[in-house]
């Protein structure tokens, strides 16, 4: 329950920006994490008010968002510049439409937006941070109501296929097959692999 020395990796987020309803639900963030507050902050971490000392590694992050909306990442919480450098990043993909933050962080969401570029000079480390499309084989906001459309697999000519860290990563895929080193950011399965069926939308 604390918001620092945690460990995100090794996972796919497709925002369609769509509810349960059918309603446009624009400038979604893909990932949300914040200090915890009130009676439930009582660890010495918690009360040390930083968000610092946290990786994430092979994150794939496709969030439809304009260009005023929220980053892939947001940290809701009183971290400051200088808690980046505590901070690792390695193998990160997004594409935020015409948006190119990547992380966003401050209080009360009142951000402070960071691109790869200033991760790269304010973390500890930073690498294979990327904008870009990833290249599904099938994925659209329109399939928000039909999950079976969609594909999160990988083309072959995606720029996320082994690009991302070893570090942390699986041995294998979730179908079984032995995964390349360094593996694929965020999605593991790769158009024309040796697995015979894609993961399905929940992740199994």
């Amino acid at each position: 329950y604390n918001q620092t020395n945690n460990v995100f990796e090794n996972f796919t987020v497709y925002m369609a920006n769509y509810n349960a309803a059918g309603a446009s639900r624009a400038n979604i963030p893909g990932v949300v994490f914040g200090q915890q507050t009130g009676s439930s902050c009582v660890s010495a971490m918690c009360l040390a008010s930083t968000n610092g000392n946290n990786t994430f590694n092979n994150i794939l992050l496709q969030v439809n968002n304009s260009a005023n909306g929220y980053a892939p990442i947001e940290i809701n919480g009183p971290l400051a510049a200088s808690d980046l450098s505590t901070t690792t990043i390695n193998g990160l993909m997004f594409l935020n439409g015409a948006y190119t933050a990547v992380m966003n962080f401050g209080s009360n969401f009142n951000y402070a937006t960071h691109t790869c570029a200033d991760l790269k000079s304010l973390a500890a480390s930073s690498t294979n941070c990327t904008n870009a499309d990833p290249q599904f084989v099938a994925a659209s906001p329109t399939y928000w109501n039909s999950l079976p459309s969609f594909n999160l697999r990988l083309q072959n000519s995606s720029p996320a296929v082994h690009a991302g860290t070893p570090v942390g990563a699986a041995v294998y895929d979730g179908l079984g097959n032995p995964l390349a080193n360094p593996p694929s950011i965020g999605a593991y399965e790769v158009s024309g692999s040796s697995a015979t069926s894609p993961c399905d939308i929940n992740g199994d």
